[in-house]
């Protein structure tokens, strides 16, 4: 079983350096790590869930953190990028390289062009009239003639080539293997996966996720207006009943909701504590949900897949929120805060 730990690149070529359990360095090809470099699903995976959340919350953590997690030992600071998300009462640790494998696929084609200056540009050219998103592939930059065929292959690439941030998240890939750091700089999009990991207690080790929606919360580049927000990206996700299943439905794109800053939460997390103890978990996660459900018009349903948890706590504790004042306390807050010059917004609270 090996761990990625950092990366090098050696001849106009990208490796991957990984450590065993028992310490021993090993290296690994950037096209290799489609399938080495994370503990095998089989022998850790014990738990399996379904989860939608918002990258833009996502919050960076020590990498050494997930490598304990998943019976690792490596020095803090560890040149591999890896991020905490809570839905409901659960905390998942993510590694950059699972990300990776979800959201760039099929991996062993794409993986060696992800550790290479723009790729994107050697595997896609924009076509007006494709059905594809706009995005048409060039055969000769992949290996796999599956892509060129599926939509729930292209559509991904699609959104890479289409989207601001996506296209940064793609190219942070090769800036980060450059100065040896398993990096994904993370994409203004909410996602649907599915989650493989290890468990201990309410913390989720993630060892493999698959991809099965996209959503971008931002405009494309101008030429490519016309590119699907929503992005069905597992050819075995559920569709809604009623709904054409040649053409996913398009969402518009998020543009009143802003998740919290640390600084904002800082603020409102005293008012909605309001007791002595500690605020549960996922309270953060929570309140992003509420406010994206309010300012989006989004259903019950979608707040409940969001948390990964039942509709009726989240409606209570809104319920109860806006009943005892501190939901009008918190929009007052937040209002202010964003009201005023970034320069002051630390001054706008006091602890």
């Amino acid at each position: 079983m090996e761990l990625v730990v950092s990366m090098e690149s050696t001849g106009g070529s990208a490796f991957a350096k990984a450590t065993t359990k028992g310490k021993q360095a090993v290296l690994i090809a950037a096209a290799d790590l489609s399938t080495r470099g994370l503990p095998s699903t089989d022998s850790t995976s014990r738990h399996a869930r379904q989860v939608t959340t918002d990258l833009r919350t996502w919050r960076s953590v020590d990498f050494s953190d997930y490598a304990r997690g998943v019976g690792f030992e490596v020095a803090a600071g560890t040149q591999h990028t890896a991020w905490e998300f809570f839905s409901g009462q659960t905390r998942f640790v993510v590694p950059a390289l699972a990300l990776l494998r979800a959201m760039v696929r099929p991996n062993r084609s794409l993986f060696p062009k992800l550790f290479k200056p723009q790729s994107l540009d050697d595997i896609c050219s924009f076509d007006s009239c494709s059905a594809l998103g706009g995005v048409s592939m060039i055969a000769t930059g992949l290996g796999d003639s599956r892509v060129k065929h599926q939509p729930q292959m292209v559509l991904p690439i699609s959104w890479f080539y289409c989207f601001p941030s996506a296209r940064q998240a793609w190219a942070s890939v090769y800036r980060g293997a450059t100065d040896g750091l398993l990096d994904f700089q993370l994409p203004k999009a909410i996602v649907s996966f599915r989650v493989r990991s290890r468990r201990e207690k309410w913390v989720s080790y993630v060892t493999s996720m698959t991809t099965i929606s996209i959503e971008a919360v931002e405009e494309p580049f101008p030429f490519a207006s016309n590119c699907p927000r929503h992005i069905l990206a597992s050819a075995r996700s559920r569709i809604p009943r009623g709904k054409n299943k040649s053409a996913p439905a398009v969402r518009p794109v998020d543009t009143g909701f802003e998740p919290l800053t640390d600084d904002e939460w800082l603020a409102i997390e005293p008012i909605l504590r309001r007791s002595k103890g500690a605020i549960p978990t996922g309270t953060r996660d929570l309140f992003d949900a509420l406010a994206w459900k309010l300012s989006e018009d989004r259903s019950w349903k979608e707040v409940a897949e969001r948390l990964g948890c039942g509709q009726s706590w989240a409606a209570t504790t809104l319920s109860r929120w806006k009943a005892d004042g501190r939901w009008s306390e918190v929009e007052h807050r937040l209002k202010v805060m964003r009201e005023r010059p970034p320069a002051t917004q630390a001054d706008s609270y006091t602890r």
